[in-house]
């Protein structure tokens, strides 16, 4: 009996083993504006502005506004109109550069300022009147330009007003195309940067202000013509003090009422930069060398802009930024995690990014459980300035992690055996047992009856 007990006992408790492998293996695992105001307020001091009526500088890669010094007081442009000019000109001829236009005296009547002399009845290409207006700086063939392109002076001013209403220049009203100076005609440092870099954007207009010079040879239509550029940081023809390697293209003038304005894209190392200074006037420094301050200022910004600006990296991808704990890892419990990618931002170079950026990461889940591959994306990081998001990486495990599935077992069958579900079945198993012995035993030893006496007589 005692051996038919034993039995019983090891059959219930092999049904037991039997479920919970099984019930363990089934648990599941716990589921679960800025980059504005941190240029601006990051700038570094900028040069001396002493001697200018305004200065501006946007980076053009970026569409940033660095620097706008008298922003929107009101100013006289000078011949910074002629880019004005030739924007709405190139738009309206760039397709007839070959074109020949004979000059009439109509077409030249009218013209003061500078100008190169040319008369009636001599014949240009559309290109070369391009030349002569736009990098020699001559009155006398903008006005030639404005009646092949509009048929008149005027009708062409109105144009150009329009177009600078579209652009959003609200603050600048234009009176002629050569930038003579008039009460009536005026614009902002901001309504400056508007027309200029969008003037900027057209390959002709760059192509032919950042010539330096150029040679119109003698023909049977017009006499010899040699243009230099009036911008002294690109031509020497005046002096070579002035020069910039890094100035491209736009425009240089004065009269006596706007001063002396210069504009010019500077480019170094992948960035561009819209530079223009107006309302500059000769000094003489202290060694007695005299020098025109808005061209003195125009170099310093350039400078400036290329040493206090540029790319600046949020963080080191390569840099583990965090470490994620990890269950059930072959002799691993954690493994660091990398940004999946890298966050640039255009800012001063000066900027702190460890003191004043704020990094906060999130994870698809409370807990990882192996196995986990190198890669695997685990979360995201957010980049933080002042409170305000900057950008957005994924997050990526820096190794594998295989799975330990020894642990993984013991310790499901850890958890499950102490789930109050898995407690009551082996109470109720051992109960169960326990009166299923009893009650076998009882009923062997008192369900059968007496046994019958053996009969031992003799016969």
């Amino acid at each position: 009996m005692k051996k038919e007990i034993l039995v019983r006992i090891l059959a219930s408790l092999a049904l037991i083993c039997m479920i919970l492998p099984m019930l363990a293996f089934c648990v599941r695992a716990d589921g679960g504006g800025a980059s504005a105001d941190i240029f601006k307020s990051n700038i570094p001091k900028a040069p001396d502005m002493n001697g200018v009526a305004g200065a501006y500088v946007y980076n053009v890669d970026n569409s940033t506004e660095v620097l706008a010094y008298n922003g929107e007081n009101r100013i006289y442009p000078a011949s910074l109109v002629k880019v004005a000019a030739f924007a709405l000109a190139s738009e309206k001829l760039s397709g007839r550069l070959d074109e020949k236009v004979t000059v009439t005296q109509q077409m030249l009547s009218g013209t003061v300022g500078t100008y190169i002399g040319i008369e009636a009845g001599e014949t240009f290409t559309v290109k070369e009147l391009f030349y002569i207006a736009f990098c020699g700086c001559f009155n006398d063939a903008v006005n030639i330009i404005a009646n092949v392109c509009s048929g008149s002076v005027s009708a062409f001013v109105a144009e150009m007003n329009l177009k600078a209403a579209q652009l959003g220049a609200t603050g600048t009203v234009f009176t002629n195309p050569t930038g003579i100076h008039n009460n009536g005609m005026y614009s902002t440092m901001s309504d400056l940067g508007k027309i200029l870099l969008d003037a900027s954007r057209d390959p002709l207009v760059m192509q032919i202000t950042s010539t330096s010079k150029i040679e119109l040879e003698k023909s049977e239509d017009h006499d010899r013509y040699m243009i230099y550029n009036r911008n002294m940081l690109i031509s020497d023809r005046t002096t070579a003090k002035y020069i910039n390697p890094c100035a491209n293209g736009l425009n240089a003038g004065s009269t006596v009422e706007s001063g002396e304005c210069v504009a010019t894209i500077a480019k170094k190392e992948g960035l561009s930069y819209l530079c223009i200074v107006v309302g500059g006037k000769e000094q003489v420094t202290d060694d007695g060398e005299k020098y025109i301050t808005s061209y003195k200022l125009i170099n310093e910004l350039i400078d400036w802009s290329f040493e206090s600006f540029g790319y600046v990296k949020l963080f080191d991808s390569s840099v583990p930024c965090a470490d994620l704990s990890v269950k059930y890892g072959i002799d691993v419990d954690v493994v660091s995690v990398v940004p999946d990618g890298e966050i640039i931002m255009y800012l001063p170079l000066s900027f702190d990014v460890e003191s004043k950026l704020d990094y906060r990461m999130r994870f698809d889940k409370p807990e990882f459980e192996a196995p986990l591959k190198k890669g695997d994306t685990v979360g995201r990081m957010t980049v933080l300035y002042e409170g305000e998001p900057l950008g957005e990486v994924s997050l990526k495990l820096t190794k594998d992690v295989e799975k330990d599935t020894f642990l993984y077992t013991l310790d499901s069958i850890k958890a499950f055996s102490q789930n109050r579900v898995f407690l009551l079945t082996v109470v109720c198993a051992i109960g169960y047992t326990v009166l299923f012995t009893v009650c076998a035993a009882l009923l062997r030893r008192f369900g059968g009856g007496k046994k019958k006496k053996k009969n031992n007589s003799l016969i």
